[in-house]
């Protein structure tokens, strides 16, 4: 039995994708973190700082994006959404995995937020040496694993970024995904917008459990 804990709106939403992209069954409990509330001290069992996401598979409680991810295109290996073991293309997989978590997520969030730090101080650097990581691996080849162009492989890890056109190693965002960026910067700041539906079985955020049994809350008490 595979159960996701999740929090709509949240970086959680990505496990949520990727169960997708499995097409394995999956229970959805849904925890109410930030802004929507705050998890009940049980949830401490299964994420000891209470955050999403976290799973528990077969008893065994997993956390961290990054092992999350690891854990299930190991667990579900006929996905082909990761290097086998042995392939040339699984230690920059495993990299470019924790890089996402350790690195550019909180670069990102530093740079959103105007923080002011000395890189040398903090364990995930500064924004431009990531951009010079991301550029530097793209230039060289469109997929972070190495894998060739115009590879069928699910588990390349093609990454585009609309964000950085100038640059060589990234290209502009498709038209669909330029539009709905532009709709989301135009709505950002108000509070009457009442966002699009996500696709049939979907909420809003496209999050939620289109393969498992309906969610669940997970309740303070």
């Amino acid at each position: 039995m595979l159960t996701l804990y999740h929090c709509p709106g949240t970086r959680s939403g990505s496990a949520v994708w990727l169960l997708e992209e499995l097409a394995v069954p999956y229970e959805l409990e849904i925890v109410p973190v930030g802004v929507r509330g705050d998890p009940p001290e049980s949830y401490r069992a299964i994420h000891p700082h209470k955050k999403v996401p976290a799973i528990v598979h077969d008893g065994v409680a997993v956390t961290e994006r990054a092992a999350i991810f690891a854990y299930l295109c190991d667990a579900f290996p006929a996905a082909g959404l990761a290097p086998p073991i042995g392939s040339p293309r699984r230690g920059p997989y495993l990299s470019w995995l924790v890089y996402n978590d350790a690195v550019i997520d909180p670069v990102l969030a530093a740079k959103f937020m105007g923080w002011d730090y000395d890189k040398r101080g903090v364990s995930f650097g500064a924004f431009e040496d990531m951009v010079s990581k991301v550029e530097t691996t793209l230039t060289a080849t469109p997929y972070l694993t190495g894998a060739p162009a115009g590879s069928t492989s699910r588990s390349g890890c093609r990454r585009r970024s609309p964000r950085h056109r100038r640059s060589p190693a990234f290209s502009t965002a498709p038209p669909d995904a330029r539009r709905r960026g532009e709709r989301s910067r135009k709505h950002a700041h108000d509070p009457h917008h009442q966002p699009e539906p996500g696709p049939k079985g979907q909420g809003a955020c496209g999050g939620d459990n289109r393969r498992g049994a309906e969610p669940r809350e997970v309740r303070a008490r």
